[in-house]
């Protein structure tokens, strides 16, 4: 079953009041960060039920592909009627095609948009997209400004630190970005060489949030619920978004918002994403799908690489269930 936003306008489900992190009127939210071929409807919902999330995010979407296709047909965009609160995450280095496919998602329905400007892939690089755009402030707010014009919902950008050598670009680029109407900033606290290595720089953002005005959400290294703490005792966070940590233990924004609780049995949870994947995406996406959340979630359990080694194997969804079934019928606890 592919669920997809409606086009009416009834439908527009824009944030209620314009205070806090994304306007959500929360003191710190709690938000499912994009994430490529992980972040689809599938394990949106596992999150959600697992609770604790305020926000969730689609994983990155091309603003070109958008334009040139029938948005209808996307993969990427399908979602169930229940994801009343979620980021589309727009990927892009033209301001009219971005300013164009952020109409057609507000079109569908959408109440937040998400610039990327941090992804820093080779790939995505390499076209002026991503963490490229840090080296290009006017052409980074000419972008956020056209989105601004041709969407009314709630506008954030998600960036890094940009440059190690070029740190002083990034006042201008914070203000540049407010002064274009964005309202929410999320900060990968890393440089762009960094990729995920070293530790998040949490010390950065007092002084992202004083250069950019306005509430500013942290994002990286956030793996258990004592981090999250040490995130918000840092200073400088007004949100907390989470991506790595989310793919390896899915209940983890539960045990932030609330007392921490048994972890889910990993055999059950593992068997309840193969069905939403069935229930939401098309045969041909159910077993890679499968295998990309397997690499993250196998750090959670002993003997995880053991599982994945085995479902990597698998040529089916079914023959990878089996698999699954069979392990834990081995070693109970994985």
């Amino acid at each position: 079953m592919n669920e997809q936003p409606s086009d009416s306008p009834q439908n527009v489900n824009r944030p209620a009041a314009p205070a806090g992190a994304f306007g959500l009127g929360l003191p710190c939210p709690l938000v499912l960060a994009p994430l490529a071929e992980l972040t689809h409807a599938p394990f949106r919902m596992l999150v959600r039920e697992l609770g604790g999330c305020d926000l969730f995010c689609t994983e990155m979407l091309s603003a070109a592909a958008l334009v040139r296709g029938n948005p209808r047909d996307s993969i990427f965009l399908i979602r169930d009627p229940a994801e009343t609160n979620l980021v589309y995450q727009l990927m892009g280095a033209e301001p009219a095609v971005m300013g164009d496919a952020a109409a057609v998602l507000e079109s569908m329905g959408a109440g937040w948009l998400d610039l990327n400007m941090g992804c820093s892939a080779p790939l995505i690089k390499g076209r002026g997209q991503g963490v490229a755009l840090m080296r290009e402030p006017d052409r980074a707010g000419t972008i956020a400004a056209e989105v601004r014009r041709r969407f009314g919902g709630h506008l954030s950008v998600k960036i890094r630190l940009g440059w190690a050598d070029e740190t002083d670009r990034l006042p201008r680029f914070c203000r540049t970005l407010r002064a274009a109407g964005v309202q929410t900033l999320t900060v990968h606290a890393r440089f762009q060489h960094e990729k995920f290595k070293g530790r998040a720089r949490w010390e950065w953002l007092p002084r992202i949030r004083d250069w950019f005005g306005g509430p500013v959400v942290g994002n990286g290294d956030v793996f258990l619920p004592a981090d999250a703490g040490r995130l918000r005792q840092a200073g400088g966070s007004d949100g907390i978004m989470i991506g790595r940590g989310a793919a390896i233990r899915p209940w983890l924004f539960r045990d932030i918002a609330g007392p921490p609780g048994p972890a889910p049995r990993p055999e059950a949870l593992l068997l309840r994403l193969t069905g939403l994947l069935r229930h939401y995406l098309p045969p041909e996406r159910h077993l890679s799908r499968l295998k990309i959340f397997l690499y993250w979630f196998k750090q959670s359990l002993p003997f995880g690489h053991t599982l994945w080694a085995r479902v990597q194997a698998t040529a089916t969804l079914e023959q990878a269930e089996e698999r699954i079934r069979e392990f834990f019928t081995q070693s109970p606890e994985g």
